[in-house]
């Protein structure tokens, strides 16, 4: 199996690297063969969506995932609707987002309606820094309990 390495599109918009040809250039220089696309917070996520929506580029990339916006309560319909319309376009393997607690609590529903509708879901570990997200047992439970996949955060 050959190993899959690629930066996140998140790190090239915090370089003001917004064009996604220039992205796309800029990781196949790098040698990267897998990308993670980054829809960045909410606010970012309503300006990038259509993009993602519209490029093929990112399909050169022999894998490729999606960095939803972090979820702390619930995830309606409409946001379903677009990740995976962006996951179908961009042909996305897995849909990842960081567990964060809301009121002391994973959103639990979301992970499930994700999960029922078909969203390839993993979590992301957070850093030390963070206040929840980080507890391996906890990430664990949520895992078995619903079937989702992990990606470590480094």
């Amino acid at each position: 199996m050959d190993i899959l390495i690629g930066p996140s599109t998140g790190w090239l918009y915090a370089n003001n690297i917004f064009q996604i040809t220039k992205q796309e250039e800029i990781l196949q220089v790098a040698g990267a063969n897998s990308v993670e696309i980054c829809l960045g917070d909410w606010w970012a996520y309503f300006k990038r969506r259509k993009v993602y929506e519209e490029v093929q580029g990112f399909k050169k990339f022999c894998y490729r995932s999606l960095h939803i916006p972090n979820i702390y309560l619930s995830v309606v319909n409409d946001d379903l609707v677009e990740i995976k319309n962006i996951s179908d376009q961009q042909e996305i393997a897995t849909v990842l987002t960081h567990p964060i607690k809301a009121k002391g609590e994973y959103p639990r529903k979301s992970y499930q309606y994700m999960v029922t509708n078909g969203v390839p879901l993993a979590i992301e570990n957070m850093d030390n820094l963070a206040k929840s997200g980080k507890d391996i047992k906890e990430l664990e439970n949520l895992v078995h309990e619903f079937d989702l996949r992990f990606v470590l955060y480094v």
